[in-house]
């Protein structure tokens, strides 16, 4: 098998004689030829779709925030390539809820949020950095880079029957800043349904 160490066993400063020239060229076609053939794709076993995680920040009928761990059911395997067929261009993929907006946020070192409600329902998936929650019934979660939280305890919710209900906490941890994407959602606010998806 052709390589690249084959190429370099030729002195670098050393000149090239003009005879030497097409056999040099053809060493290289035939390397990038051969190299070609060892990379090109062939059969695709398709794994089994794995679990995609998640945390759910949702609300009782008491007016009670939680925090769930939750998992993506099974999604369904489809392509999402454009303009490429065959199975290397399937992925297990379905659409949860329809987004609305999508808002990148830092949350500046120091910053903490009193009791409030989600603006809507949401997905806050951090990039980097640290931040926190803290629900009504006293837990707390620390979310870092790669987490995904999913929320609906907005002021709309039918567990936010009164001012003060479905509201938790939140702020920042730790030296730098924490960098996360909010994707907004059309999704009614529920109430005794953690792990909606």
């Amino acid at each position: 098998m052709c390589s690249n160490a084959a190429l370099e066993k030729r002195p670098r400063k050393a000149k090239m004689l003009p005879m030497q020239i097409p056999a040099f060229a053809l060493l290289l076609a035939l390397c990038v030829s051969v190299n070609a053939q060892t990379v090109a794709p062939g059969p695709f076993a398709v794994p089994p779709y794995q679990p995609i995680f998640y945390t759910n920040l949702w609300s009782s009928s008491d007016g009670n925030t939680h925090i769930a761990d939750c998992t993506v059911q099974t999604l369904p395997l489809q392509s999402y390539v454009g303009g490429v067929g065959g199975s290397q261009a399937d992925n297990y993929l379905g659409v949860l809820a329809n987004s609305t907006s999508t808002i990148f946020v830092q949350m500046i070192v120091g910053q903490y949020t009193p009791p409030h409600n989600a603006p809507v329902s949401q997905f806050v998936t951090v990039s980097s950095g640290n931040w926190y929650i803290e629900t009504s019934d006293g837990e707390g979660r620390i979310f870092e880079a790669g987490d995904i939280l999913f929320q609906d305890n907005t002021a709309n919710s039918p567990a936010a029957v009164f001012p003060n209900l479905a509201k938790h906490i939140s702020g920042q941890v730790g030296d730098q800043p924490c960098n996360f994407v909010v994707t907004q959602v059309n999704f009614n606010p529920t109430v005794d349904q953690p792990c909606p998806f």
